[in-house]
Order: C-alpha cells, then structure tokens, then sequence
C-alpha cells in the first residue's frame, strides 16, 4: 500500500512538474529564459516540499508563488491571443 502510494505521489509531481496539466505558460515583460526557468523551478522546488509533495496543493503554491514574482499566466489557446485576431 505504502509503494502503491508513492508511485501515485511520483507519478502526480511528475505530471505536475512536466506541466501536463495545462497548456497555460507563465511570462513577465522583460524576464529572459534563464530568469524564467530559475523561478519556474524554484517556485516548483518550493511548492513541492512545502505541499509535502501533494500534487495538488503543490499545483496551487506553484501559481502563488510565480504570481509573487511578478508573473501572469498566458493560455497559447486563448483566440485572443493568436496572429492576426
């Protein structure tokens, strides 16, 4: 029961932190990549140990926290956002 468990934590995080969940981005005007994924893996780092690696609650400090660091989140598949609309 106990392995059962972890796999389905392991198996949570790791959809979580592949970012299966949703298609939704985060940016920040004037952030580079290297800033981007410096934060985008600490505010996941930090999620993750501060959920005790509950994947869900993890999901929600992971918006917190890039929130918090000046991000907003941007759907690629919002219409509003394509070329030319």
């Amino acid at each position: 029961m106990i392995i059962m468990r972890t796999v389905v934590i392991g198996a949570l995080a790791g959809a979580l932190l592949s970012g299966c969940f949703t298609p939704i981005t985060w940016e920040r005007p004037g952030a580079t990549q290297v800033e981007w994924e410096r934060d985008s893996n600490e505010c996941k780092l930090q999620a993750l140990q501060a959920a005790h690696n509950n994947a869900f609650i993890a999901y929600d400090a992971i918006q917190w926290c890039m929130q918090a660091r000046g991000y907003r989140k941007v759907d690629p598949n919002d219409p509003r956002l394509q070329a030319g609309k």
